[in-house]
């Protein structure tokens, strides 16, 4: 997803619905290797919503490690790319019953 498009959607909800609270953070994912989080909420008619943007670097390689002593733990080394960024969108609806965020499924929709 481009930025033009992230910005056409914003602009569409913007228009239709109005945003109520709009956040940008800035998330360090691995020492050195950071990533940016936008998050919009809104409300329709039929509920409030929050859409996020995350975007972060790209996963390179993951490397795992196991150990068949009880003493060490298996782990993952992970490697990031240096130039391509990921961008992952994902919707919340807010669900009064339990008064917290249950995430969409475009899928569904």
């Amino acid at each position: 997803m481009k930025e033009s498009r992230w910005e056409r959607i914003y602009k569409m909800i913007d228009g239709k619905f109005g945003i109520e609270k709009e956040m940008v953070e800035e998330r360090e994912i691995k020492e050195g290797i950071k990533g940016k989080k936008e998050t919009i909420i809104f409300s329709t008619p039929k509920d409030k919503m929050r859409l996020e943007r995350l975007i972060k670097p790209k996963v390179k390689r993951v490397k795992s490690y196991y150990s068949r002593r009880t003493s060490r733990g298996a782990y993952q080394e992970i490697e990031y790319s240096s130039t391509e960024m990921i961008e992952v969108i994902r919707l919340y609806q807010w669900n009064q019953r339990i008064n917290a965020w249950e995430e969409i499924d475009f899928n569904k929709l």
